[in-house]
């Protein structure tokens, strides 16, 4: 059975993103692997005079009845897989091992713009997770609610620089929910489209949406987070996917926060696929 892993740290955003995960999986029959990092509390010299050593297990063990409280609650009475793991360390260094060690299909994460301390740090971590996973991530921004993916977006600067083979999660998404694709390229002007006649590049993404019912579309707008976002509401998107390449299109995600403020103001999810050659 395939798996989608999802970090948790217990808050309102990460909660919203577990849901959100469970319903997929549903939908998809996946199993869920719910994932809690904790910190080992630091002791200063002065502590060790006046307090007892901590005792490791009796932490883990409190904090894996603590996710095993939550996937109960998540599993509301279904038959829906959902394993429980913890680890202590740093987060975005864990949930790279647990990558590693599973082999999940799907990572699935929260992100918030507001809110408390906790929120914040939690977006910072899924946004580096992304930037360092060879595994499809769904970023859930905080507003968002489970509904079937009927319309997804495809966006890009549409320059594929290989031949890259879709993802099994894209797939199974357009299977499951028979979507509809729209490509999308943002330019500032008409003559940088780039379509599927146009060269190397354009065979490529027909290659990769191959016998995928799909459409083209062209927006003019300087801002392509301004372009994006008017897109999805005039077309009433489900959902964004977008391959984040390493030498152009990461750059103006990642260096330039595109991503975030994408995922920040436009209430619905974002699946990013990692650019690996078939």
């Amino acid at each position: 059975m395939k798996t989608i892993l999802v970090p948790t740290d217990f808050s309102d955003v990460s909660r919203n993103a577990s849901r959100y995960a469970v319903n997929l999986a549903k939908s998809l029959n996946y199993k869920v692997l719910l994932f809690h990092v904790y910190n080992l509390p630091v002791l200063t010299a002065g502590d060790f005079s006046t307090t007892e050593m901590i005792d490791i297990s009796e932490l883990e063990k409190g904090y894996t009845e603590r996710l095993n409280e939550e996937a109960t609650f998540l599993r509301k009475g279904s038959d829906i897989t959902i394993e429980c793991k913890t680890m202590s360390g740093f987060a975005v260094d864990e949930i790279a091992v647990i990558e590693e060690k599973e082999k999940p299909d799907l990572i699935v994460m929260g992100l918030s713009s507001t809110g408390t301390i906790s929120d914040f740090m939690f977006g910072s971590i899924t946004t580096d997770v992304v930037k360092n996973t060879q595994t499809p991530v769904i970023i859930v921004p905080e507003a968002s609610q489970y509904k079937e993916i009927k319309k997804i977006v495809f966006t890009s600067d549409l320059k594929m620089e290989c031949e890259m083979c879709m993802h099994a999660p894209l797939k199974d998404l357009i299977e499951s929910f028979n979507s509809n694709i729209s490509i999308l390229n943002v330019v500032k002007e008409q003559a940088d489209k780039i379509g599927k006649d146009d060269g190397v590049s354009g065979r490529r993404i027909e290659k990769y949406f191959e016998n995928k019912e799909h459409m083209y579309h062209f927006l003019e707008n300087n801002d392509i987070i301004a372009g994006i976002s008017e897109f999805i509401v005039n077309q009433n998107i489900d959902m964004i996917t977008m391959i984040p390449q390493k030498h152009n299109l990461i750059e103006r995600l990642f260096k330039e926060s595109n991503t975030k403020k994408m995922a920040f103001h436009v209430d619905i999810p974002l699946l990013t696929l990692p650019a690996i050659p078939c």
